[in-house]
């Protein structure tokens, strides 16, 4: 038995054939079982309602993550500056832990950047590449 209609389903009447490659193939399979959706049109309407609606928020984003990265910036220089170079055991540590999180502000405000340059439609293959280096970076 067929579920019953949502006052908000639309007829979807209107075919659009769509070529990929193996690998977009495989990205849009793995992504539709990340999010439990049962086929590969209903993965395609969501990605592209997702993508139209974060091109409408593009401007919105990209001031956010600039005034975000500007922060992160400056902070990280603040801590820096504070944090001179140690002379015993204790200290050393200190200094080590706080390079660190001076780091992962740094990681941060490259991703701000990253994810500004998708916003504003540049080389997104490359802002790819630099978001998925940080991910990984960042796991390790």
């Amino acid at each position: 038995m067929a579920r019953p209609k949502k006052p908000t389903d639309t007829l979807k009447d209107q075919r659009v054939p769509i070529m990929m490659s193996e690998e977009e193939l495989k990205t849009l399979d793995d992504w539709m079982f990340e999010n439990r959706i049962r086929s590969r049109g209903e993965a395609i309407r969501r990605l592209l309602q997702m993508g139209i609606l974060a091109h409408q928020n593009r401007q919105l984003l990209r001031v956010g993550l600039h005034t975000l990265a500007d922060r992160i910036v400056h902070l990280s220089k603040v801590i820096r500056d504070a944090n001179p170079k140690p002379k015993t055991g204790i200290e050393a540590a200190r200094h080590e832990t706080v390079e660190a999180i001076s780091e992962i502000f740094e990681d941060l405000a490259n991703l701000g950047m990253s994810v500004d340059a998708l916003a504003e439609g540049e080389d997104l293959v490359a802002s790819m590449q630099i978001l998925r280096d940080i991910v990984a970076e960042a796991k390790d």
